[in-house]
């Protein structure tokens, strides 16, 4: 957060009106989810604590909800996206060597119904907490 970079990234990412135009939440979501798979979930929630404090009331709570559950379910992207996915997999390959869970049959996977559930999450948060664009 002292190095500014975090700010930076979101000016850039969220655009003029952060969490008000459709481009905008696609654009942190996505980061959002991509970003958690390298830097971990809480790094990606305490990157946007600074950028989300400035948001008017209504905004914040959107943006909070928005960026914790897809930060929470962006973790299944990749088998490293998450502590509890390496803890799985290696549990497995105790029990039953011949049949790990590998990096790539995970992703295979769990890209596409992370992304799934994403994109339908953030349709339902939105309709829930009723965000027009």
């Amino acid at each position: 957060e002292s190095t500014g970079l975090p700010k930076q990234f979101w000016s850039k990412i969220v655009g003029a009106v952060p969490f008000g135009t459709l481009a905008s939440v696609v654009g942190i979501s996505l980061f959002v989810l991509f970003a958690s798979q390298f830097l971990g979930n809480v790094a990606i929630i305490q990157m946007a604590k600074p950028n989300v404090s400035s948001l008017d009331d209504d905004d914040k709570r959107y943006a909070w909800v928005l960026i914790s559950f897809v930060a929470t379910v962006g973790g299944n992207l990749t088998i490293t996206g998450s502590a509890a996915n390496i803890i799985v997999a290696e549990k497995a390959r105790r029990i039953d060597p011949d049949a790990p869970i590998e990096f790539f049959n995970h992703f295979r996977v769990c890209f596409a119904v992370t992304l799934l559930c994403c994109t339908l999450g953030g349709v339902l948060i939105t309709l829930v907490m009723g965000k027009t664009f």
